[in-house]
């Protein structure tokens, strides 16, 4: 979703602001889960982007399902990822096992206010 989002930013259709507010800090909110951030002792989760659109191809994903409802549709894909500070995905390589086999993950619990209808 993404991908998707930060084409519609390179287009001028929606801003980086609104992207952030909307996939990271209203959740975080909603769910009373403290941000990511850049000052010292915050998590530090966040992806840099090129400025060039792509389009999306399965054959290019990093998935097995073999199809993607987004083929052909206009994305900007990250070219470097980290993750609690830690580079984790850089041109196209993951760089930890967990991201690569399917098996493990690296998740943590974080208490928050939880959601309910």
């Amino acid at each position: 979703m993404i991908p998707l989002l930060m084409a519609l930013a390179k287009e001028k259709k929606i801003g980086i602001t609104d992207i952030i507010t909307k996939t990271s800090t209203a959740p975080s909110d909603i769910l009373g889960i403290r941000r990511a951030g850049f000052l010292k002792g915050d998590r530090a989760d966040f992806a840099i982007y090129p400025d060039e659109l792509t389009v999306v191809l399965t054959d290019n994903l990093h998935s097995n399902a073999g199809w993607s409802p987004y083929e052909g549709m206009k994305a900007v894909f990250p070219v470097q990822t980290i993750l609690g500070g830690e580079v984790v995905f850089d041109n196209g390589e993951f760089f930890r096992p967990e991201f690569t086999d399917n098996t493990s993950g690296t998740g943590l619990w974080i208490p928050g206010r939880g959601y309910s209808l």
